[in-house]
């Protein structure tokens, strides 16, 4: 089936709902030229897609509708390339990544960090370092989706609570896999709500994060209350 951006376009325009389009746009600050794509159909063109000249819609510039960079991101995950190909599309995509919804989507895509850890591990690490709100957010949600693990969660603590960022979206990033951490390994994360080392926002959120789990009983959330700091 033709890849061409034009007829990927039409095909988007084609699955477009105006109300689900202004669903999204309540959620996603900083989203723009949004079609009202439901997310299973753009998780169907993708696969099918990857199937086909994966490379000529990848390499087709002039995607400016939202839903064309979600589906960017999503084929970026699903290509049957090797880890250094899907690695440089993934460093040119980052800088269009602009909102929450297109971040975390493009994490969770990103499956090959189930098997290529260490390597995808060592393209983390710059970004952590970064300055940019979103490039900054998609290191610290990888952190969350693949690396609360047992081979990486000391570093995964120690990474996460080096991070001084103002930017909301990449406190509530941080919070939230400090948070999932806590969860699943309580023993180890503790010590970082207890030694006043996190930025006080992140602090305060990870707390709230916690304390509205379902997966925390109460007594927990009672002491974890009263670790909140003013």
């Amino acid at each position: 089936m033709p890849t061409s951006l034009a007829t990927i376009r039409n095909e988007l325009i084609s699955l477009s709902e105006k109300h689900y389009a202004r669903f999204v746009a309540s959620l996603t600050p900083g989203a723009t030229n949004i079609l009202g794509v439901r997310l299973p159909h753009l998780r169907k063109i993708a696969k099918r897609l990857a199937r086909n000249n994966w490379k000529e819609y990848l390499d087709s510039p002039g995607k400016h509708h939202f839903e064309e960079h979600m589906l960017h991101g999503m084929l970026i995950g699903t290509i049957p390339a090797d880890i250094e190909t899907i690695l440089n599309y993934t460093e040119k995509f980052l800088p269009h990544i602009d909102n929450w919804s297109l971040c975390d989507s493009f994490c969770a895509s990103l499956t090959c960090a189930k098997t290529h850890q260490e390597r995808i591990w060592l393209f983390l690490q710059p970004r952590l370092a970064s300055g940019k709100e979103y490039e900054l957010r998609f290191a610290v949600v990888m952190i969350l989706v693949h690396y609360l693990n047992d081979a990486y969660i000391d570093r995964s603590l120690h990474a996460l609570a080096a991070i001084r960022h103002h930017a909301y979206y990449v406190q509530m990033g941080i919070a939230w896999a400090l948070a999932m951490a806590f969860i699943r390994y309580p023993e180890l994360t503790l010590p970082l709500l207890q030694n006043g080392n996190l930025d006080q926002n992140v602090h305060n959120k990870t707390i709230r994060k916690i304390v509205e789990s379902v997966q925390v009983d109460e007594t927990t959330k009672n002491f974890i209350r009263t670790l909140r700091r003013k």
